[in-house]
């Protein structure tokens, strides 16, 4: 995690330098890595290859996080992520604010579809 927090601020002091390697590193990893990447691009500039790549992730259903038997509901996917991520960078308005595992599945996917309609 210190590793992460590490990287996720150089990321954000040298966003320039960090957008191409986000989104290259992106398609080959894990969902754990690729929930990692979104977080991590939700807060830095990157202009439209940033946007880009958190409108994909929009498309990525693999789960993020493990189940967790004292959560309620069902763990935080990618395209879960990527939706919270990008109503709070572009402060999306009409929409559902934030997506929690709170949420059932088929309620996230309905908020999902309606931002995928505005973008």
């Amino acid at each position: 995690m210190r590793d992460f927090t590490i990287v996720k601020r150089m990321f954000e002091t040298f966003p320039e330098d960090a957008t191409l390697m986000l989104v290259s590193r992106y398609g080959r990893s894990d969902a754990v890595t690729k929930g990692n990447i979104i977080q991590a691009a939700g807060n830095i500039a990157g202009g439209q290859d940033i946007r880009a790549l958190l409108i994909q992730a929009l498309d990525e259903k693999s789960v993020y996080e493990e189940e967790n038997p004292n959560s309620v509901g069902k763990p935080m996917r990618i395209c879960d992520l990527a939706y919270n991520q990008l109503v709070l960078r572009y402060k999306i308005r009409h929409v559902l604010r934030t997506i929690s595992p709170a949420h059932r599945i088929e309620d996230r996917d309905y908020h999902i579809g309606i931002l995928k309609g505005m973008l």
